[in-house]
């Protein structure tokens, strides 16, 4: 996205972040420490692979949720972005 865009649309990005925190925090029990964790992985993105090793990709390490709340996340993160393969 390039910096005009961002700044023309800063309040539906925002409004944006926002639902979608709110949403990871629900499903996460309420925590908004690990639903921002959360999100950051989500947006996150690869930039560079050294001699086959992926750096920068960042992967959800979530632990004490239950499996019901798990299968939630799941779902959720491949409803929301593309490209997303849950092994």
């Amino acid at each position: 996205m390039s910096a005009i865009y961002i700044k023309e649309h800063s309040q539906q990005i925002k409004e944006a972040r926002d639902k979608v925190s709110a949403v990871l925090k629900l499903i996460l029990g309420g925590d908004r420490l690990a639903a921002d964790f959360a999100f950051l992985g989500i947006i996150s993105r690869v930039y560079l692979r050294e001699t086959g090793l992926l750096i920068g990709g960042v992967q959800p390490n979530i632990a004490g949720i239950s499996k019901l709340r798990a299968k939630l996340f799941a779902q959720f993160v491949e409803a929301i972005t593309p490209f997303v393969y849950v092994f």
